[in-house]
C-alpha cells in the first residue's frame, strides 16, 4: 500500500510550506483545510490507513487572543488529539517552546525537561502542553512531537511573521520598539521541513528525492547517537541565542546591503531607528517565554546556523 501524507492545516505558514515541499518532490500527499478535515468534528474526518502519516500543522496560534477565547483555543489545539491518536496512521505533531517557562537563557531545555506548571502558562501554551499530555498517554511508537520556536518564512510568503509585522509598523511609526529580553533562535520553515523529512519521515518512507532538488545538508553534532523515531524532538538551529531586538538589527543590516533590490514595502525597514525595550513595554495579555534555549539531545543533526539563513528571508 502506497503511503500518503495528510497535511492538516495546509493553508497556514507551516502547512503551506509542506505542500510546496511535497509538490516539488513529487510525493503523494493530501492537503486538508478546516473544511476537508474539521478538527472539532471527528465524525466527519476522512478515512486514513496505517501506511499513512498525519502532519498536524493546524493550530490556534493567536497567543494574545487565546486569553479571551480559551474554548476555541482548546477546541483546536487540545481536544482533537485523543481522536487523532485513535487513528491507525502515524502522527507528527508540531508544538512550541511556549510549554516551558524558564527565565534563565543559560538553562538548556532538552526533550526531557519537564514542562512548566500550567499555572505559569498562558491559554495558548496550556493548550499545547495539554496536547502533549495526550500524546504521552498514547503508545510511544505512534507519534512524534516536534517543538520549535521563532518560526520564520521568506517575506514573499503571505503569512505574517515577525519581519512582516515590523515592515507593517514602519508605515505608522517613526521608531520601532522591539523586545530585547526574550531569548531564542530563529527557525526557518524550509530548514525545519527538511530536518523533519530527513530524521522522522525518510527513514520510515524512503522515497528518493530528485537530484535536482537535493536536501539541505545538516551536519551532525559531535558524539551523536541514532535517534528513535518517536517521542519528543526539538528542532534547533545552530547558532547563538539572540533576542528579537538583535535579530531585527541583523536583518536591518542585511536590508542596507541587500543581495537583490528591495521591494518598496521593505525600504522603510532598512533605515528606521530600532529601540530595545523589555517585554513589559507592550503589556501583552499572554506571557511569553523569556528564555527559549531549546537543545536537541536526540537527533543526528541540527538545523543549519540561523545567522547564515537570514538572506533566505528575501527569497
Amino acid at each position: 500500500m502506497t503511503p500518503t501524507y495528510h497535511i492538516l492545516g495546509s493553508t497556514g505558514l507551516l502547512g503551506s510550506a509542506w505542500v510546496r515541499f511535497f509538490q516539488q518532490h513529487g510525493l503523494p500527499f493530501v492537503a486538508h483545510t478546516r473544511h476537508t478535515w474539521p478538527l472539532t468534528q471527528p465524525q466527519h474526518w476522512p478515512t486514513v490507513t496505517a501506511a499513512d502519516t498525519l502532519l498536524h500543522c493546524a493550530a490556534y496560534t493567536r497567543v494574545d487572543a487565546a486569553q479571551s477565547h480559551p474554548t476555541t483555543c482548546f477546541a483546536v489545539n487540545t481536544h482533537p488529539l485523543p481522536h487523532l491518536l485513535a487513528l491507525p496512521s502515524r502522527l507528527i505533531h508540531f508544538s512550541t517552546d511556549y510549554v516551558f517557562h524558564s527565565p534563565d537563557p543559560t538553562q538548556p531545555l532538552t526533550e526531557s525537561t519537564p514542562r512548566a506548571p500550567l499555572s505559569q502558562l498562558g491559554v495558548y501554551a496550556q493548550s499545547k502542553a495539554r496536547a502533549e499530555t495526550h500524546l504521552e498517554a498514547a503508545p510511544h511508537d505512534r507519534w512524534c512531537n516536534v517543538r520549535l520556536g521563532w518560526l520564520l518564512a521568506p517575506l514573499s510568503n503571505p503569512h505574517p511573521t515577525f519581519f512582516h509585522k515590523l515592515a507593517q509598523r514602519t508605515h505608522s511609526q517613526k521608531l520601532l520598539h522591539i523586545v530585547d529580553d526574550q531569548f531564542g533562535r530563529p527557525t526557518f520553515v524550509t530548514d525545519l521541513i527538511t530536518w523533519v523529512w530527513q530524521h522522522l519521515l525518510a527513514p520510515v518512507h524512503p522515497y528518493p528525492l530528485p537530484p535536482s532538488l537535493p536536501p539541505v545538508h545538516i551536519p551532525p553534532p559531535p558524539h551523536s547517537t541514532p535517534a528513535p523515531l518517536s517521542g519528543h524532538f526539538h528542532a534547533v538551529p545552530q547558532g547563538p541565542l539572540t533576542t528579537w531586538f538583535h535579530l531585527a538589527q541583523q536583518f536591518q543590516s542585511l536590508l542596507q546591503s541587500p543581495p537583490t533590490p528591495l521591494p518598496d514595502s521593505l525600504r522603510p525597514l532598512s533605515h528606521i531607528p530600532l529601540y530595545p525595550v523589555s517585554t513589559t513595554h507592550f503589556a501583552a495579555p499572554a506571557p511569553r517565554p523569556r528564555a527559549a534555549n531549546l537543545v536537541s539531545t536526540r537527533l543526528l543533526g541540527h538545523l543549519p546556523p540561523w545567522p547564515d539563513r537570514l538572506s533566505a528571508l528575501l527569497a
